[in-house]
């Protein structure tokens, strides 16, 4: 709702908007809008959760066709993910050993983690404007054993890189 509130008090009626909250101890505090879908994995993600397809969703709207879309209270999670973003200058040495592309599709294909590429594996090169290689995610009906998860798998395959890439220390947040 603060989300949406914040969109209409910007002047945004129709659209798909990535909007940043931060949850405070006073409530939801606005980070930033962006006035074009989530990136990365977000879309996928909705669709696994909530049966939505934003990228489809964003397409109506630009054609003028309003999207039918569940109300929010219609709308119940299909569960929780926790996933982290492969960078090539904190996960190389995995990505070329313990955490392969083609071990991590076998993983995705078998149902044991979600995968979203946003590089081709020829792309393991670090850059000044460094654009994240890959997000490893688990799912689970429960938030903490997402992120349990999430944890022991990064920890098996090298991901887990403390301290410049600490995922215990970055899950910490969202207990």
């Amino acid at each position: 709702m603060a989300a949406y509130h914040a969109c209409l008090g910007c002047g945004l009626r129709d659209g798909v908007y990535n909007v940043e909250l931060k949850m405070t101890e006073l409530g939801p505090r606005l980070i930033e809008i962006n006035a074009r879908m989530g990136g990365f994995y977000l879309r996928d993600w909705i669709l696994q959760l909530y049966g939505v397809d934003m990228l489809l969703a964003a397409f109506m709207v630009a054609c003028g066709v309003r999207p039918r879309l569940p109300s929010a209270t219609d709308l119940p999670a299909g569960g929780h993910f926790a996933g982290v973003m492969c960078v090539v200058s904190q996960h190389l040495q995995a990505l070329r050993t313990t955490s392969r592309l083609t071990y991590l599709r076998s993983l995705h294909q078998e149902g044991a983690i979600f995968l979203n590429e946003f590089a081709a594996a020829d792309e393991l090169i670090a850059g000044e404007y460094e654009e994240p290689f890959c997000n490893v995610a688990m799912r689970d009906t429960c938030g903490e054993r997402a992120r349990q998860r999430l944890l022991s798998l990064c920890q098996a395959l090298g991901l887990h890189c403390p301290p410049h890439y600490d995922l215990k220390f970055f899950l910490s947040h969202f207990s």
